[in-house]
């Protein structure tokens, strides 16, 4: 069991770098809010930008992504301006009293979650920096703000929560057709707090395997394409720059060792030069991400070992045991999250009407 996860970490590491930490807890899971602002014609279009930095704040200090990739939940707002008055002087000032009303919905569902109401005093020398003034007054870390989120998450929570079931068996099916990609994306979608969503997190890990397995064997494939093609120094550099990237560790390896071994042979001696030199950065590559793992494993060892003194002498090798299986867990969890987030950057969503923002 050891082995096959530090496969898999190992493939984690070819396929998308570096993690800038170790992840205390998961980040899959998280919830999304798109902000999304239509042309309103009651904003000036510079204060209405403001609006949307001001609603963005708003999302991310509550612990939520400001993205959400299947543009399902939104965060809007709009205005309403109570009172108008000029301020006579040189120059001359407006001074405007504003309503702004904040609406998180469901887009596809055309339904308004929560929405609160706020009123703010805006100075300016003109109605565009009055409305700019009276945004930059609007505390998004206030209680209000935050129980106006917080009432939210709770039923996109519910949501989640309802469709769990079906969200898992759409991402089977997803998988049984060799999508991992959506499928990963799918059921990260789940936020942690949802019964089901270690259940979900379970079949990341899963589909994550195979989709390991599935693109090694891809580009293997592509890889002695290319070779067959060219059977030269040309063919040759092509089918190491696609050896390159084929996650390490995978079932294919003993088949790119095997078509490694029948490019040496065949290239001429003056032929090997470049080939010698891609291996050579591929075989570091592969070295360096076994030197890395093993310094991340060495470190959270020594974290666990830490911990692990100041428990009592009969908890001590449990614990240690589950808290190398959850830091195991976690990382190859939001290896999962990768997958996912790859997938929704060339995913295209079915387009809904944002229109229907303005009857909120």
């Amino acid at each position: 069991m050891m082995m096959k996860y530090r496969h898999v970490l190992l493939v984690f590491l070819v396929l998308f770098g570096n993690l800038c930490k170790a992840i205390a807890d998961s980040s899959v899971g998280d919830i999304y809010i798109s902000v999304v602002q239509p042309e309103r014609n009651e904003i000036p279009q510079e204060a209405a930008k403001q609006l949307e930095n001001k609603m963005h704040q708003l999302i991310t200090a509550n612990g939520i992504a400001d993205t959400d990739p299947n543009g399902r939940f939104v965060i809007t707002a709009k205005c309403f301006i109570v009172t108008k008055d000029v301020i006579g002087g040189a120059p001359q000032r407006v001074s405007q009293k504003i309503d702004f009303t904040f609406m998180i919905g469901d887009i596809i569902e055309n339904k308004v979650f929560e929405s609160y109401t706020i009123s703010a005093i805006g100075i300016g020398i003109n109605e565009n920096k009055s409305f700019i003034n009276a945004i930059i007054k609007l505390k998004t870390n206030s209680p209000q703000f935050t129980s106006f989120v917080e009432k939210a998450k709770e039923k996109i929570i519910q949501y989640y929560a309802s469709r769990c079931e079906q969200i898992i068996i759409e991402a089977k099916q997803l998988a049984a057709n060799h999508d991992y990609q959506q499928a990963i994306y799918q059921l990260m979608q789940v936020p942690n707090i949802c019964d089901c969503a270690e259940k979900c997190q379970t079949l990341m890990i899963i589909y994550y395997d195979a989709y390991t397995e599935s693109t090694a064997v891809e580009l293997l494939n592509e890889a002695k394409s290319k070779w067959a093609s060219a059977p030269n120094a040309d063919g040759a550099a092509m089918a190491a720059d696609v050896i390159a990237q084929i996650p390490a560790g995978t079932k294919v390896q003993p088949d790119i060792d095997v078509l490694v071994a029948e490019i040496n042979k065949k290239l001429r001696e003056d032929e090997k030069r470049d080939w010698k030199f891609k291996m050579q950065q591929y075989n570091d590559e592969i070295a360096r991400q076994k030197r890395e793992f093993a310094l991340r494993k060495q470190q959270q060892e020594a974290d666990v070992a830490y911990r692990d003194r100041q428990q009592a002498a009969d908890n001590e090798y449990r614990r240690k045991e589950q808290v190398a299986r959850d830091q195991r867990r976690r990382m190859l969890i939001d290896a999962c999250r990768q997958v996912g987030l790859a997938f929704a950057k060339n995913y295209q969503p079915p387009t809904y009407n944002v229109k229907n923002i303005y009857a909120w």
